[in-house]
């Protein structure tokens, strides 16, 4: 959290990856309720076209953004023409702009693809603002807690959760 924070507060926007489940939306959550609970006057969602963040840009306001897999869910989805145009542009108004942040999220594989696909990703140095999630610094009870939100999120059948549970199966990955 203090790092994304960090690296938001000097960039103006952070791009969160890391793998799957890892705990990237979350992460973006909670920079959002802090920063609202600490001067900013409105959120922004960007659910699938930057488009949505250039019509909802408000000059005389305190403003932060969020565009969940700005890249993509699963893997890259090449996004429409000048897609990587647009998201630099964008990058640049809440630079420039008066009480703007904006929090990107996406796998790490697939903003690697990006940056091989999206010359002007790699020329503008996009990755600059990234603040990668990575188990290895996560204690045992976070590990924990991750695995817990998963099982319940998945909705398991109760034998599958059994299977895990026996002879503390679970233990042997965290």
């Amino acid at each position: 959290f203090a790092k994304a924070l960090d690296i938001l507060n000097e960039h103006k926007y952070v791009i969160i990856s890391g793998i799957p489940g890892i705990g990237k939306t979350t992460l973006a959550r909670m920079l959002v309720y802090h920063l609202l609970a600490n001067g900013m006057e409105s959120f922004v969602y960007i659910p699938s076209d930057i488009d949505d963040a250039v019509t909802m840009f408000d000059e005389n306001s305190k403003q932060v953004f969020f565009f969940d897999d700005f890249l993509g869910s699963t893997v890259f989805e090449k996004g429409e023409r000048k897609f990587d145009q647009k998201i630099l542009s964008f990058i640049e108004k809440v630079q420039h702009g008066q009480g703007k942040l904006f929090i990107l999220t996406t796998r790490e594989y697939i903003l690697s693809d990006a940056m091989l696909y999206y010359e002007k990703f790699s020329q503008n140095k996009i990755d600059i603002a990234k603040c990668t999630l990575d188990m290895r610094y996560y204690s045992r009870p976070i590990k924990a807690a991750i695995l817990y939100n998963h099982l319940v999120d998945a909705k398991l059948p109760s034998d599958y959760v059994e299977v895990l549970l026996q002879e503390k199966n679970y233990n042997k990955h965290l």
